[in-house]
């Protein structure tokens, strides 16, 4: 459940398994702030030393278009960084 100001606003799921390669995170958000519904799915998948190779978000932000996926080659200088 995520709270504020000690008030339900919605839920956040995530389930991590194991994969051959590595290690694979999914996670959905849920969240209704002042009437605004935020909604999250995001993937990450990883080596077996957690270094990341796939990074994938979407969803419609409040206030915003719906997104594409922030990330899916990790190769990327951006990525390394995060």
């Amino acid at each position: 459940m995520i709270s504020l100001l000690n008030r339900p606003v919605g839920v956040e799921r995530f389930d991590l398994r194991s994969t051959p390669q590595g290690f694979e995170l999914t996670a959905n958000m849920d969240v209704t702030e002042r009437g605004s519904r935020l909604q999250l799915a995001s993937t990450l998948s990883t080596t077996t030393d957690f270094t990341p190779t796939r990074f994938t978000s979407k969803g419609k932000p409040i206030g915003s278009r719906p997104s594409s996926p922030a990330c899916t080659s990790c190769r990327s200088k951006a990525f390394a960084r995060i």
